[in-house]
């Protein structure tokens, strides 16, 4: 099964932040399927965003701190195969911390505004 991320960013952006959510897992699911990640062969593919990440952060730690929510996303993205950065990730140290870690680790990472540029949805 292949893991997919989502990086964007969330501090200064709350309130549409689920709105901006919900359209980056249809572009990563999207792109997935012009990947074709969900034949066979390759065992699906699971979409893993930080507010995943964050309920098991809150389940963990009392009174988390920003730290505590990028350590744990830092921790998943070692476990993904890619990370799709959504619109804005350039302004945002968190998504930026995000894809140095993940190209450091030769985790394959692209962005939003390339797959729709490419038009690499199915």
């Amino acid at each position: 099964m292949k893991r997919i991320y989502l990086s964007l960013p969330i501090t200064g952006h709350e309130d549409t932040y689920e709105e901006r959510l919900q359209e980056l897992v249809k572009v990563a699911d999207g792109f997935a399927r012009y990947k074709k990640l969900e034949d066979a062969d390759f065992g699906g593919y699971e979409i893993i965003t930080p507010k995943d990440v964050a309920y098991s952060v809150e389940d963990r730690i009392k009174n988390p701190k920003y730290t505590d929510y990028l350590l744990a996303c830092l921790e998943v993205i070692v476990d993904c195969d890619m990370v799709i950065l959504g619109d804005g990730f350039l302004c945002s140290k968190g998504c930026k911390i995000e894809q140095h870690f993940a190209t450091s680790l030769g985790i394959y990472v692209t962005d939003e505004a390339m797959i729709n540029l490419h038009g690499w949805q199915a």
